[in-house]
């Protein structure tokens, strides 16, 4: 239980500035696109992706229908997001590139926000 606490602090707090900086910046989220067109970036955050997604899986492979599931889940799609970006960053990008067309990152961004204020309540109040 304790790696499930630490975990929802870490990710809960990750997820929670991430989506607010973006939300309440968007020459910051806009920027943030813009470089993500760059093939290079793609691949060193898929690295990234790739490390905290499987670091998370090792560390808490626990599938549940509450809060400590979320984690796991968000481990696996780090997982999966870095894979995906190291073996076809092109996918990636042209995903940005739509994403970026249709201004759809905003509700996706509260959705985030919400998720991440979730885990910080739930890591912080256990």
């Amino acid at each position: 239980m304790e790696t499930s606490i630490f975990l929802s602090k870490a990710w809960g707090l990750l997820i929670t500035v991430s989506a607010f900086a973006f939300l309440v910046n968007e020459k910051a989220r806009k920027n943030l696109m813009k470089v993500m067109e760059d093939e290079s970036f793609m691949l060193l955050s898929g690295y990234m992706a790739l490390v905290l997604g499987i670091l998370t899986m090792l560390f808490h492979n626990v599938w549940t229908s509450d809060w400590r599931g979320v984690i796991t889940l968000f481990g696996y799609l780090a997982f999966i997001k870095g894979v995906v970006r190291l073996a076809f960053p092109e996918v990636t990008i042209n995903i940005v590139r739509s994403m970026e067309k249709k201004k759809g990152t905003t509700p996706l961004l509260f959705l985030v926000l919400a998720i991440g204020v979730y885990l910080v309540y739930k890591g912080f109040s256990s």
